[in-house]
C-alpha cells in the first residue's frame, strides 16, 4: 500500500497548514519543503475528527520519526500563535529604532541560542506568509497582539519578502 493510499484510508490529512482553520480543511495536501526539517507535527483535532483518526494520525507521524504535540483547532494552533507575535515584535523593534536589524537578530541568536534571529526567521518563512498568518490570527481572535506591524505590511506591499524575493531586511544573492 502506498503512503498516499494509507493517508486516504486514514482520513483527512494536512501538513504545513497552521495558518488555516483545520475544521474547514478537508483536502489531501503534500507537506511543505520545511516539513522535511521539522521534527514536530502539530496534531489538530477538528470538530469532525474521531479519536480513532487522531490515534492513527499520531501513530503515522511517529512512524515517520516525528514528535507529536496536540492542540485544539484554533487560529495558528500553538506554533504560529507563539511564533508570529515574536517575529512581529522584532519587526516593531526595528520599526521603532529600538535596535538595528543585526543587533535584534544577534541578541536572539547568541542570547537565547536560537539558530537564527527573528528577522532572519521571518525572511526564511517569507514575510508575505508571516503577514498572512498574522492577519488570520488577528481576524480569528481580535487580539491586538496579533495585529501586523506597519513595517511588515509595507515590506510585503513592495514585495520585499525575504529569501524568496532576494530582498527583505537582508539582501540575498542566491536567487
Amino acid at each position: 500500500m502506498s503512503i498516499a493510499h494509507g493517508i486516504r484510508q486514514l482520513g483527512v490529512f494536512g501538513a504545513g497548514l497552521s495558518w488555516i482553520n483545520g475544521t474547514l480543511y478537508c483536502l489531501l495536501r503534500g507537506p511543505k519543503a520545511r516539513m522535511n526539517v521539522a521534527v514536530l507535527v502539530e496534531l489538530i483535532s477538528a470538530v469532525q475528527t474521531s479519536n480513532n483518526i487522531l490515534d492513527r494520525s499520531r501513530a503515522f507521524a511517529e512512524a515517520c520519526g516525528r514528535e507529536v504535540a496536540t492542540s485544539q483547532d484554533v487560529p495558528g494552533f500553538v506554533s504560529n500563535a507563539l511564533l508570529m507575535p515574536f517575529i512581529n515584535e522584532a519587526i516593531m523593534c526595528l520599526e521603532k529604532g529600538v535596535a538595528t536589524r543585526d543587533d535584534i537578530d544577534k541578541t536572539f541568536r547568541l542570547g537565547v541560542a536560537h539558530p537564527m534571529g527573528p528577522l532572519q526567521l521571518g525572511e526564511y518563512i517569507g514575510l508575505d506568509t508571516c503577514l498572512s498568518i498574522q492577519q488570520t490570527l488577528y481576524t480569528g481572535t481580535s487580539d491586538s497582539k496579533y495585529r501586523p506591524s506597519v513595517l511588515l505590511e509595507r515590506m510585503v506591499d513592495v514585495q520585499w519578502l525575504g529569501r524568496k524575493s532576494g530582498r527583505g531586511f537582508y539582501e540575498y544573492n542566491d536567487n
